[in-house]
């Protein structure tokens, strides 16, 4: 397994912004008002991000060798639900930034303020989704095994 890149992130999270802020200012001079539900997106992140938390919990003990209910498939099925999150938290951690930088000259209307306190929570929670993610993504590794012999020793051999 290779481990989520950070540096990847960062990018994806800037390519989402760009597109974001593109898309924003083509609508808008188009006269097109954006029909977006950032509030529903704050909630979803929380329970992803708690799901998350609470099957790498599991998995964390299933390594550990704990007794847990977790298989190894079910391990397999979190690690690949926290890369995909830490993707997806990235994505939206760019969208809601250009959210913000779009609405935050119109702070004065009610709609404006709206959309920039909800576009910094929704911020706030996708950067939250991702260490989550990266930190499950941690408890899915599991420790090397000291008595299997390593490729290098058997690539010789």
């Amino acid at each position: 397994m290779k481990r989520t890149s950070i540096l990847s992130l960062v990018a994806v999270a800037a390519v989402a912004a760009l597109a974001g802020w593109l898309v924003l200012t083509l609508l808008e001079r188009l006269g097109y008002m954006v029909p977006i539900s950032p509030w529903f997106t704050l909630v979803f992140l929380v329970a992803v991000g708690g799901w998350l938390v609470w099957k790498g919990r599991a998995v964390r003990k299933l390594a550990a060798g704990e007794r847990t209910s977790m298989t190894s498939l079910g391990a397999a099925q979190v690690l690949g639900a926290a890369k995909a999150s830490a993707v997806t938290g990235s994505i939206l951690t760019g969208i809601s930034g250009s959210l913000l930088v779009t609405y935050a000259p119109r702070w004065a209307s009610p709609f404006g303020q709206n959309m920039v306190v909800s576009a910094a929570m929704v911020a706030v929670a996708s950067l939250a989704l991702v260490v989550v993610a990266l930190i499950v993504e941690r408890w899915c590794e599991i420790p090397p095994d000291d008595d299997a012999p390593s490729t290098a020793q058997t690539a010789g051999a």
